[in-house]
């Protein structure tokens, strides 16, 4: 059976994922099919049914463990053209992008989406912020998971007082709020998560009054008062 097409395979293989970018857990039940699939090579013919069994319906949980993590990308993803399609880029520390051609990026930025440049050679990202900086990057890419701002609705026909918009967060104030709670460090996915806006593709980053030095070996950033 070691021939056969498994479905929890060719999704792997259609879909360009690396085994080691899925959760644990994941990871340990495909380890473990390999090892069952290993065991039936050998196994005596009064044993060889049930586990050729239970091998096929294992290859079919994993094939449906394998859409319901991956189950927002796929959406409306058979739509997209061959030369076109978006795959999941993800980094060394984990951090996930849904990989958009340039075209796309264009669209989306016009639209008010957020939409970053990723340089895969040095895992670095940066934020798109005019069309003029789609050309510094090659690969571009949306963060997974991450809601996408709604387009704006047209103005109807009765006036309604308008509320006071909520001042957004600068990318000083979301360091300022960290730094003033004790903590003197932080990694990126949180910073991320926090809503910093900023470039994060270099060693050193200045935000106001505050030095972001990323650590040697990780993506965790440290933070320090500008001198």
């Amino acid at each position: 059976m070691k021939n056969n097409k498994y479905k929890h395979r060719e999704f792997l293989q259609n879909n360009e994922i690396d085994v080691s970018t899925l959760s644990p857990l994941l990871q340990k039940r495909i380890k473990g099919f390999e090892e069952l699939l290993d065991d039936y090579e050998h196994a005596v013919d009064e044993d060889s049914e049930k586990m050729k069994a239970k091998i096929l319906q294992l290859d079919m949980e994993l094939e449906e463990d394998l859409y319901d993590e991956y189950e927002e990308w796929l959406e409306n993803n058979d739509e997209i053209e061959e030369d076109d399609k978006e795959i999941i880029y993800t980094m060394s520390d984990g951090f996930k992008w849904l990989m958009i051609p340039k075209k796309k990026a264009k669209e989306l930025f016009n639209n008010n989406h957020t939409v970053f440049g990723i340089n895969r050679s040095e895992e670095t990202e940066g934020l798109i912020e005019s069309e003029a900086d789609l050309n510094d990057y090659d690969e571009f890419g949306i963060e997974i998971g991450k809601k996408r701002i709604a387009p704006k609705k047209e103005e109807t026909k009765k006036e309604i007082p308008k509320p006071e918009p909520k001042k957004e967060n600068t990318d000083e104030a979301i360091i300022d709020n960290i730094f003033k709670k004790g903590e003197k460090s932080i990694g990126r996915s949180a910073l991320r998560d926090l809503g910093f806006k900023g470039k994060l593709d270099k060693k050193e980053h200045i935000v106001g009054k505050y030095k972001l030095t990323k650590a040697l070996f990780s993506y965790t950033y440290y933070i320090n008062i500008k001198k």
